[in-house]
């Protein structure tokens, strides 16, 4: 990985040296030391790190290398900040946000530098959540609402726990239903080919704006997965199972875009809306974080929400679709 990095930053410096590297610290020695081995030395290398909020506040253009997961991971250090565009590159085995191999990267990074790159912006969800359940160890653990944001999707599930779960699900402050199953998904767009997929949710494109609902292996046969209005203000609360008595012992589990975030207990709850809010926040008694959510037009980051990745075209996703998932293949008898 290391060689592959020196050989795409060598190809920045010489066609693209306008552009100045930033790089984690722990990455900036190795990284140097493998420059010189190209001929580069102290005074002509320009790579700059720092803590990791100065590396946010500074970056205008990211570059992944790896697979979906590794997009994920970055896109987590922004969590309160505004996602710069995202140029991924695909050194992974399988993955639906990588249209660009790395010998395809002096072409994408061309197009990006003549203002003629294609974006495609990916909505979020955002993950509200009291701090003293989520027990970071910047909470204060005060009762107050902490946000948590997710890219692909936000899941409950039993964890180490034998039995289902007892899921309260409630939509815009009316009760949808009380979920007995392994668990639910909420997921984007983006999250739908993920493990939403893989529990029988449906594929949408990233350019419809919606939330997903999906259970995992729900006890009831006719609970079939939803799709939501983006507006939707929903609210889980894990409720009492009188068959696994103290949930002290065996709690559900919280997971944002695959990293487990905490325990949930019984009357634990969370919220989930859109990362710009819900138009609902003033009709819906429901949320207590009104505060915390704004639909301001004016907002800056309200303009900018969402994560924007650099693709081949408008048509990208279709192919996706057809070439990673082979989109109704029909079966082909042995020969």
């Amino acid at each position: 990985m290391s060689l592959i990095i020196t050989k795409l930053l060598t190809e920045i410096y010489y066609k693209h040296n306008a552009y100045n590297i930033i790089v984690q610290e722990e990455c900036k020695d190795d990284l140097k030391n493998s420059l010189k081995k190209f001929g580069y030395c102290d005074e002509t290398l320009r790579i700059y790190t720092g803590s990791n909020h100065e590396i946010i506040e500074k970056t205008d253009l990211m570059i992944t290398l790896g697979g979906d997961g590794t997009i994920l991971h970055a896109v987590g250090m922004f969590n309160k900040n505004i996602v710069p565009p995202i140029l991924p590159i695909s050194l992974g085995t399988l993955g639906f946000l990588l249209p660009y191999q790395i010998s395809e990267f002096d072409q994408a990074f061309q197009a990006i530098s003549n203002n003629k790159s294609k974006v495609i912006s990916r909505t979020r969800l955002a993950c509200y959540l009291k701090d003293d359940i989520l027990k970071k160890p910047s909470s204060d653990c005060s009762g107050k609402y902490e946000k948590v944001l997710a890219m692909n999707d936000i899941f409950i599930y039993r964890g180490n726990s034998p039995h289902l779960l007892n899921l309260d699900i409630y939509i815009d402050g009316e009760k949808l239903t009380t979920a007995i199953a392994d668990g639910v998904i909420l997921s984007t767009p983006t999250g739908s080919t993920a493990y939403s997929l893989s529990s029988g949710g449906s594929i949408v494109s990233p350019g419809v704006p919606c939330i997903m609902l999906t259970p995992i292996c729900p006890r009831s046969l006719s609970f079939r997965p939803l799709i939501l209005p983006y507006s939707s203000h929903i609210k889980i609360k894990v409720v009492d199972n009188k068959r696994i008595g103290n949930m002290k012992d065996s709690p559900a589990k919280l997971s944002i875009d695959s990293v487990v975030q905490c325990d949930l207990k019984h009357n634990d709850e969370i919220h989930v809306i859109n990362e710009v809010g819900t138009i609902y926040t003033h009709q819906n008694q429901d949320i207590p974080f009104k505060d915390m959510i704004t639909r301001d037009d004016e907002n800056k980051e309200n303009k900018v929400a969402g994560i924007h990745c650099i693709t081949k075209g408008e048509n990208y996703w279709t192919q996706e679709i057809n070439e990673l998932l082979g989109f109704n293949s029909t079966f082909k008898s042995k020969k």
